[in-house]
């Protein structure tokens, strides 16, 4: 695995690394957060990041991102500020604060290929076919509330689907150690896998 500390110090727990590592190998990552806010903040930072470490993208990929904003554009919302930013770096946003038709396009455009990252609330984890190749659970809530074990079987469920390699992986991520993580982690540890900076809370899940 690619050197977490790669990205620099703004890439603290390593999730914009893992997002090049898989999109340097044309595979799809979602990525999990726990509000709209910390979606977009983290979307920007992986699409930051990524445009500075990663390779050019072809001169077809890039036409077609651009196709892409233009047409979200003439939406009837105009074109959100955050997915500006990202979409030409590969990087999407889903969450219920962006229009219905922004979400199709932002899905569409992950089903094809031409975004390899999507940043997400959890919006996308019920009723959204969106397999991926890695799944990153950056914090262990939604909203403020801790994720109970359906919602985060829904969120690792789409790692490994159809149209996927093989060998997929679900990465959770916790600052501490507190809210609860020993009362449910019995219950999740089978499925979790925790970044490798993250020592503290391992005793939890092992």
């Amino acid at each position: 695995m690619r050197d977490l500390g790669r990205l620099g110090p703004e890439d603290p727990d390593g999730v914009a690394a893992l997002c090049l590592e898989s999109a340097e190998r044309r595979l799809p990552t979602l990525v999990f957060c726990p509000t709209r806010r910390s979606a977009e903040h983290c979307a920007r930072l992986v699409a930051r990041l990524i445009s500075t470490a990663a390779a050019p993208v072809s001169p077809r990929a890039h036409s077609a991102r651009k196709d892409l904003l233009a047409r979200l554009r003439t939406g009837a919302a105009g074109l959100n500020e955050a997915l500006a930013v990202c979409v030409p770096n590969g990087v999407g946003i889903h969450h219920a604060g962006l229009t219905a038709e922004e979400r199709a396009s932002v899905e569409a455009a992950m089903r094809t290929g031409l975004m390899l990252v999507l940043v997400a609330t959890s919006t996308l984890a019920a009723g959204v076919n969106l397999p991926a190749h890695r799944v990153l659970v950056r914090a262990p809530y939604v909203g403020s509330t801790f994720i109970d074990v359906a919602r985060y079987q829904q969120m690792a469920g789409r790692a490994g689907r159809a149209g996927t390699p093989q060998h997929s992986a679900v990465r959770a991520r916790c600052a501490t150690a507190s809210d609860g993580l020993g009362r449910q982690g019995g219950i999740l540890r089978e499925k979790l896998m925790w970044w490798p900076s993250l020592q503290s809370v391992r005793r939890f899940w092992h």
